[in-house]
């Protein structure tokens, strides 16, 4: 489901946040993107079902424990409930005072990229993680703190725009814009807190994997 959950992430990002300049989201994408959200909410009623029936199966090592299973679907559906208000959002939070000028998107390109790149590797390494059945490694990309850059960069950026000529002109836009702004916003933030849970409830499954000790192995035999 992890997978899933970046396939989905991936798709509101290019689709709907940060596409290029006359791409906007056709009715064709809005609806694949419905009838892949009707397949996810499915998806998390099985898997609540499949938790149910797991107290009648029999097990020769030890009693199967529900609960940081149940934690970890709770919490990535709150994350993809999250996705489905950025999506929402997005359609009517149209940014084109930033993203029509150059200067601008030039300078939060990086700090996207990084916002972006941070959520999609902790969703591949979780993902993989619960699949092998492998430890997850103690230090992860900080998704908080690149969307915390992302939005200080942001907000420096409308204010240098907020000094132009042009800006003036597209201020009713924008007005109209802020009004959707905040779900957007939050929902972003929303997600970047859902997957700390998900990096903690998969770390309790799995385990967390700790430094290698064969530094200190080859200091010992020095």
């Amino acid at each position: 489901m992890l997978f899933f959950m970046s396939v989905m992430y991936r798709n509101v990002v290019a689709n709907y946040v940060y596409f290029d300049e006359g791409k906007d989201p056709t009715p064709e994408v809005i609806t694949r993107s419905e009838m892949l959200e009707s397949r996810m909410r499915e998806g998390f009623v099985r898997i609540r079902q499949l938790l149910v029936m797991t107290r009648h199966e029999l097990r020769l090592r030890a009693p199967f424990d529900p609960i940081p299973y149940s934690c970890l679907a709770a919490s990535c559906e709150r994350f993809f409930e999250y996705l489905i208000a950025v999506r929402q959002s997005a359609l009517f939070y149209n940014p084109n005072y930033i993203r029509d000028n150059p200067v601008a998107a030039e300078k939060l390109l990086s700090y996207r990229r990084d916002a972006v790149a941070a959520i999609l590797g902790n969703l591949y390494i979780l993902a993989g993680a619960l699949k092998s059945q492998r430890k997850v490694p103690r230090y992860l990309p900080s998704a908080a703190a690149a969307r915390k850059k992302l939005l200080h960069k942001s907000a420096e950026v409308a204010r240098e725009m907020a000094e132009s000529p042009e800006y003036r002109e597209l201020e009713r836009q924008k007005t109209w814009s802020d009004i959707y702004s905040y779900s957007y916003n939050e929902s972003l933030t929303g997600c970047v807190a859902q997957l700390e849970e998900l990096e903690r409830f998969t770390k309790l499954i799995v385990g967390e994997k700790n430094f290698e000790s064969t530094w200190s192995v080859d200091l010992a035999e020095q």
